[in-house]
């Protein structure tokens, strides 16, 4: 698909979420058959980067294998970058190896999740383009749910944000229809432009302003071409993050009180 769509003037390619869902070795990635196969793909093109999702691993003497949801940026030459997915799915991502979960793990490929559980880096980190030097924020499924979370990649210089998604899991219901209206809140938040690749689930180019300029459909066999314009403003929720809503959490508790606790004690004295 890539082969049939890439153009001199590509800049990057974005694909799902475990587009590589054969656990990759990070100590030796370059040698992997399918980061090889990608680098191939755009062995003509020296501009074009992939943003793209693999399940990654690294080996430790004394804790053994840690595997970790990844996104990564592999351009034709020049290392390959890696982002370890930071906010993971309860109950399905976050399974501790042991007897205990033994059952649980055993149930939940069934539901979308893991036999192992996932490690999470603790920082954002972004990808930057080979050739235009964009920087956009690799955002991997559940994660684009937390605004405040996003604003970090926001706050390292990101210019655009690219979700990448496994969708398949929700099936035909309104899960996967909820999950992409996130993708737009994220937009109006931070004023940056959204790529959303995912399988099964709806891909798509989503504006400044929140809105889905062009977008695949439903479990179809589809590429989208398109552009987006870097922005560099920092908004006021960039800026201050969850800090209005808890304002307005708190005094809504307030009032609250003052109309169920206040008011009857006013009546009785009075």
């Amino acid at each position: 698909m890539v082969k049939q769509n890439i153009t001199a003037g590509s800049v990057w390619i974005v694909t799902p979420e475990t587009t590589i869902d054969d656990p990759v070795d990070e100590n030796d990635i370059e040698n992997n058959r399918y980061v090889k196969m990608l680098r191939s793909s755009i062995e003509n093109f020296p501009g074009t980067d992939f943003v793209t999702g693999m399940v990654s691993y690294r080996s430790e003497a004394d804790k053994g294998k840690t595997y970790y949801n990844s996104a990564l940026k592999i351009g034709s030459t020049g290392p390959i970058e890696v982002y370890h997915k930071s906010k993971l799915v309860p109950g399905f991502e976050m399974v501790p190896p042991n007897r205990l979960t033994a059952l649980i793990r055993g149930i939940l490929p069934r539901l979308g999740g893991t036999e192992w559980g996932y490690g999470v880096q603790d920082d954002r980190n972004c990808f930057e383009s080979s050739t235009n030097r964009q920087i956009i924020a690799p955002v991997i499924c559940y994660e684009s749910v937390y605004g405040e979370f996003v604003t970090d990649y926001i706050k390292k210089g990101a210019e655009a944000i690219f979700i990448i998604t496994n969708d398949g899991w929700w099936k035909e219901s309104q899960g996967y229809k909820q999950h992409l209206s996130f993708s737009s809140l994220r937009a109006i938040e931070t004023r940056r432009p959204v790529v959303r690749a995912a399988n099964t689930g709806i891909s798509c180019f989503i504006d400044i302003k929140g809105k889905i300029v062009q977008r695949s459909e439903w479990w179809t066999k589809e590429t989208l071409t398109g552009k987006i314009t870097s922005e560099e403003r920092i908004t006021p929720y960039v800026k201050y993050g969850d800090y209005i809503l808890n304002t307005a959490g708190l005094i809504t508790i307030l009032i609250l009180l003052s109309v169920f606790v206040y008011r009857p004690f006013s009546r009785k004295r009075f």
